[in-house]
C-alpha cells in the first residue's frame, strides 16, 4: 500500500509545473492576469440564463476544482476522460469552456459551497474559469504542490508562488483571517515520510515563506498532506506542520482499507477526523476537515495512467451525507472551513458535480448538512 498516492499526484502536479515552466518560458504565461486585481476581465462566456441564488452556510465550504479537463487535448496537462468513473450532467467538457464554468458557479453557490480551490494552471485559468460571468459569486484560491524530483527544486517551487501572487489582491480570492490562502500539497514517497524527505520540504516551504515575506505577503498557508490516503495523523511530520497555520489531508481514501466499502470509509473517516483535532489541538495549528464522496479510479488502473487500484464500493448520497454530518463537529471554529474532495476528480471517482449517474443527490446532501433552508426553499435544480 505504500507509493501509491504519492506518486498518482507526483505524476499529474508534476505535469503542471513544468507545463506551466514551459508556457512562461515561451511567454503564453503572465505572472499575474490581465487586469490590474491579478485576475481576467470576469465578463466572458455565455451565462446560464439564470442567475445564481447563492444559499448561505455557517460554514465556510470549499470544493478542490480540477481545470484540465480537456477533450480536444489542446492544453498540456489533461485529464482524460476515458478515465472517467461518471460522465457529467451537462456532457463531457473542456475546462476553459466558460458556459461550463457558470453553470458550476451556479450549482457550486446554490448548495452552500463559497469556494473552489484550484490547481494552479495559469493558462487554462485565463482562458476558462476567470472569464467567467458569474465569477463574481464565488471565490477562489490556489493549490501549489511541492515535488520532490531529481528536476524539481526549491527555487522552482518559489517561482510558482511567485507566479500566484498577483491575484492575491483579486478581491475574489480567498482568504482567511484577511489572509489569502495557498494549499500547499505535500508529496513524499511512502506513507512514513523520510528524515531526507523532511529536511527538504521543509527547506522548500521556509524558503517559500521567507520569499513572500520579503514582498509583502503574508498568506494562510494549508499544508495538504496527499500521500497520507489511510488518513493516520502521527503519519504528519511536527517540523512541517509548525510551518502552517493549518493541515488538512487531499483526502482519506484508503482510511479502513483500499478495497472495503464505502461505509467503512465513512466511519473511519469520522474517527480519524477526531483524532486530527486531537492532534491539532495539541500542536497549536489549526485543522482543515474533509469529506470525500467516494473513490474508485479502477479505469485509470485499467488503463494503466496509475499503477495502484483502489475502489471504495458502495457510496451513495446517503452514506455521503452520514460522513458530512460525522465531520460537521470536527470542523474548526477558528477558521471554519470543510474541504469536500472534489468537486470533478472524475478520474478517481470522487466527484459531487451533477453527473448523469446521480443528478444532484450528493450536492443536495451536502447542501441538507451545512446549509439552512430559506423560508422559500432551496433554489431548484436547473440544468442546460
Amino acid at each position: 500500500m505504500k507509493r501509491w498516492w504519492g506518486l498518482r499526484k507526483i505524476m499529474s502536479l508534476f505535469s503542471v509545473i513544468v507545463a506551466s515552466a514551459l508556457l512562461t518560458l515561451y511567454g503564453c504565461v503572465g505572472g499575474g492576469g490581465s487586469s490590474s486585481d491579478g485576475g481576467g476581465s470576469n465578463g466572458g462566456g455565455v451565462d446560464t440564463g439564470i442567475e445564481p441564488k447563492p444559499v448561505k452556510s455557517d460554514y465556510l465550504v470549499g470544493a478542490y476544482y480540477w481545470v484540465s479537463w480537456d477533450t480536444q487535448k489542446v492544453f498540456t496537462p489533461y485529464m482524460d476522460w476515458n478515465d472517467s468513473m461518471f460522465d457529467p450532467i451537462i456532457g463531457r467538457y473542456n475546462s476553459t469552456d466558460t458556459t461550463v464554468i457558470n453553470w458550476h458557479i451556479k450549482w457550486a453557490v446554490e448548495h452552500g459551497i463559497s469556494f473552489f480551490a484550484i490547481q494552479f494552471f495559469e493558462t487554462q485559468l485565463k482562458a476558462g474559469f476567470l472569464e467567467a460571468s458569474y465569477l463574481p459569486y464565488i471565490k477562489f484560491c490556489f493549490i501549489a504542490p511541492i515535488v520532490l524530483s531529481a528536476t524539481e527544486d526549491q527555487d522552482k517551487f518559489t517561482q510558482q508562488i511567485a507566479w500566484m501572487s498577483p491575484y492575491f489582491n483579486n478581491s475574489l480570492y480567498f482568504r482567511i483571517t484577511g489572509r489569502p490562502v495557498i494549499f500547499i500539497l505535500i508529496n513524499y514517497k511512502d506513507y512514513e515520510i523520510a528524515p531526507e524527505e523532511e529536511s527538504m520540504l521543509l527547506s522548500w516551504i521556509q524558503n517559500a515563506k521567507s520569499s513572500m515575506k520579503t514582498t509583502g505577503i503574508n498568506p494562510y498557508l494549508i499544508g495538504t498532506y496527499s500521500t497520507i490516503g489511510d488518513g493516520i495523523f502521527t503519519r504528519t511530520s511536527q517540523k512541517l506542520n509548525k510551518e502552517f497555520d493549518a493541515i488538512t489531508t487531499y483526502s482519506m481514501a484508503v482510511a479502513g482499507g483500499q478495497t472495503t466499502p464505502y461505509e467503512v470509509l465513512v466511519s473511519s473517516s469520522i474517527s480519524l477526523t477526531k483524532d486530527w483535532v486531537q492532534g491539532t489541538t495539541a500542536e497549536g495549528i489549526g485543522l482543515i476537515a474533509n469529506v470525500i464522496p467516494g473513490f474508485d479510479d479502477s479505469l485509470s488502473y485499467k488503463h494503466g495512467t496509475r499503477d495502484f487500484l483502489v475502489v471504495r464500493p458502495g457510496s451513495t448520497p446517503e452514506k455521503f451525507k452520514q460522513m458530512c454530518e460525522g465531520v460537521k463537529p470536527y470542523i474548526d471554529p477558528q477558521n471554519n472551513v470543510l474541504m469536500v474532495t472534489a468537486w470533478n476528480e472524475f478520474s478517481e471517482g470522487s466527484v459531487i458535480e451533477p453527473t448523469k449517474e446521480n443528478g444532484f443527490a450528493y450536492i443536495d446532501a451536502l447542501r441538507d448538512v451545512f446549509c439552512k433552508k430559506p423560508p422559500e426553499g432551496f433554489p431548484p435544480n436547473i440544468i442546460p
